[in-house]
């Protein structure tokens, strides 16, 4: 193999060939630069034929020229049966699809078309430096010696408690009122998701491996709340890499069923889980591909029953519905699609208009990836229900990084605002935007407060609830403090598990 590496390896030079070629020919500037636009064209209209056979093409914009070509190439170039070896590409398989000579029509697109520097986002309004409506509360005591690794805030709105999780000791806490710590329990990995129940029940999700993975080691486990010394009962385990769990009754037989969205790495799925009279649960994909990172059940199409929305992040970023059959299957409709690097990381549905129907609230800005530059189209998006499953955009705000966006009506004035987390946010800026908080003043108007908590932590999870009884919704925010984001020290509190934007309007 490795004496026939040289002739494998000849496409890699056609470049330089057609470069010599022109020279010696001695063809002029503007032949040489229509040349090379024909090469460009040729390699865009080979890239739309061939990406967006997996995803939505992406592109050339979309990335600086460096990260083209040092990163996201050479990682793409195997999934189209191209490898690469001391910088060349070449094919074993002459009948492969993708020959090298296009490639280097692909590779040529993107080289040329691609920025040296994405541009600046501009922003519709620049936000106020305020504490809004709200005040911070932090927890007494907590771990000073380990850094702050919370994978999960949730508020139970039953017990009146905060339950958090983490990577360090993977325990379930819980929190009182007067934010005093009490482990509950031991899971063999982070905590990421959790339902609570009336009767005192805990449904978690475990994700299995915080990294990247394929491995099936992801659970879903029952936890009695009321019994701490009763051990967790495991309702599914082998699963892909696990990110949130929903329940609903899916087959309308007054059983409680799940919807687990297995995130994985290069694989996993959308995954149903039946529950049986004998209290079992059967696993069926809806949606056999890697990347599904929130779902929400509901019956979208009025037939009396339920459906599932499920945002999809991982390659084929996008907005899927899922509408139930009757018979134990759905039935598949991409609503919106976004290219690959976008990092989608959350959906949800309300009505921001008033017109009745409800609205997608959309958060891309997962940059943990092979592109890890500060991106323009990252932040927080409304899309408009136009009805018959057509959303259009009707909003957007720049924030980099953007990790999770939930919509509330904070200030009680009878429309939805937005409170929003960038845990890949610009930190080597005075002006970090971490968190975002806006309020709409008027029909579609959203006035945006910058608070000052960028030095409290790095908010990798969010919950919206209201804490103390007042009406008025209050904000957790996680904190991540065990990876920063940029790689650097940047001042922030790596200590404090997670603190609490307390919302003043009730007072």
């Amino acid at each position: 193999m490795f004496n026939n590496l040289p002739k494998l390896l000849s496409g890699g030079f056609i470049a330089s060939v057609f470069l010599s070629v022109y020279i010696i020919n001695g063809c002029t500037s503007s032949q040489f630069s229509q040349a090379v636009s024909d090469s460009i064209a040729t390699g865009r209209t080979l890239a739309e034929k061939h990406c967006s056979s997996c995803h939505r093409f992406p592109e050339a914009g979309l990335l600086d020229k460096v990260t083209w070509q040092k990163n996201i190439l050479p990682l793409m170039a195997p999934k189209l049966g191209v490898q690469s070896w001391t910088g060349q590409y070449f094919t074993r398989d002459p009948k492969n699809p993708v020959s090298i000579a296009d490639w280097q029509y692909i590779l040529s697109y993107y080289k040329y078309s691609a920025p040296e520097t994405l541009p600046q986002p501009t922003v519709p309004e620049k936000p106020k430096d305020d504490w809004a409506i709200f005040q911070m509360e932090k927890p007494f005591r907590y771990d000073t010696i380990q850094p702050a690794s919370t994978t999960l805030v949730s508020y139970n709105q039953f017990d009146k408690k905060i339950y958090t999780g983490d990577v360090i000791t993977n325990s379930l806490c819980s929190w009182d009122q007067s934010l005093h710590q009490t482990s509950v329990v031991k899971l063999n990995s982070p905590a990421v998701n959790s339902i609570f129940e009336d009767n005192g029940e805990c449904v978690v999700t475990s994700i299995g491996s915080l990294q990247p993975s394929d491995a099936f080691n992801a659970e879903v486990n029952r936890i009695d709340l009321n019994n701490k010394n009763k051990k967790p009962e495991t309702l599914v385990n082998q699963l892909p890499r696990s990110v949130q769990t929903v329940k609903g009754d899916f087959n309308k037989d007054g059983l409680k069923d799940y919807v687990v969205c297995g995130f994985g790495n290069n694989s996993g799925s959308l995954i149903w889980l039946e529950q049986t009279r004998d209290n079992k649960f059967i696993k069926h994909t809806i949606r056999g591909v890697p990347g599904a990172i929130q779902a929400i059940a509901d019956d979208f199409n009025g037939d009396g029953w339920e459906d599932i929305m499920c945002l999809f992040a991982q390659a084929d970023e996008g907005i899927w519905l899922f509408t139930n059959d009757h018979h134990g299957n759905f039935n598949s409709k991409n609503i919106l699609r976004f290219p690959p690097v976008y990092g989608s990381v959350s959906i949800q549905l309300t009505d921001f208009d008033g017109d009745g129907k409800q609205d997608i609230l959309y958060a891309c800005g997962d940059n943990g990836d092979f592109s890890r530059i500060l991106k323009p189209y990252h932040g927080i998006y409304i899309f408009r229900n136009q009805g018959n499953d057509v959303y259009q955009k009707a909003y957007y705000y720049p924030l980099y990084g953007s990790t999770k966006a939930v919509a509330e009506d904070f200030d009680k004035d009878g429309d939805m605002d937005i409170a929003c987390i960038a845990f890949y946010a610009d930190y080597k800026s005075k002006n970090s935007e971490s968190f975002l908080y806006f309020e709409q003043d008027r029909k579609m108007h959203f006035a945006p407060h910058r608070l000052p908590v960028n030095n409290c932590g790095r908010w990798l999870c969010m919950d919206i609830n209201d804490l103390n009884g007042d009406s008025y919704p209050d904000i957790i925010l996680g904190n991540f403090a065990l990876l920063s984001p940029d790689g650097e020290k940047t001042g922030a509190d790596q200590h404090t598990p997670f603190i609490i934007l307390k919302n003043t309007k009730g007072k």
